[in-house]
């Protein structure tokens, strides 16, 4: 069994410097990654170059800028983060090339949540403020994310 620092071999191949415990041996740290890199490419291109954005919850028009509106601007550059954060991780072997599609659905469920939280809670509900989404987006990323590689794809 690998200690804390020691590489330790993937099922799959690979190596990375994870924890021999299982529930720190990165699956969920992969999904919060790709989930924050996607979330902020999405916000950020969506508000400056979104040209037609609906709300997420009753696909209404809305100005760009909106808590939980979407456009499809925004989107593309969400998934093209969280595609990038995905291969950065298996291209510098931090993680097998099958928890590509793990990460990449993982953030894209994530985002997808926060977009309802944002445009259904969010001002609605008093403690209910932009970081608390943003933690519960990075959550439900990482959940995503780890259950997808270890219950689809048997990662490790």
């Amino acid at each position: 069994m690998a200690t804390r620092l020691e590489p330790r071999k993937h099922k799959r191949g690979g190596r990375s410097l994870h924890s021999a415990h299982p529930a720190q041996d990165g699956r969920a740290t992969r999904g919060r990654r790709g989930t924050k890199l996607g979330d902020t490419a999405a916000s950020e291109v969506g508000k400056a170059y979104g040209k037609t954005c609906y709300l997420s919850t009753t696909l209404k028009r809305v100005p760009p800028g909106t808590e939980g509106a979407v456009s499809l601007e925004g989107t593309l550059a969400g998934f093209a983060g969280s595609v990038l954060a995905a291969s950065y991780a298996v291209a510098v072997g931090l993680t097998p090339r099958a928890a590509l599609l793990p990460v990449v659905v993982a953030a894209f469920v994530a985002t997808t949540c926060e977009s309802w939280l944002g445009a259904g809670a969010q001002g609605k509900v008093k403690w209910l403020t932009n970081e608390v989404i943003n933690f519960l987006n990075t959550l439900i990323g990482a959940g995503v994310g780890a259950a997808l590689s270890f219950r689809l794809f048997n990662l490790y």
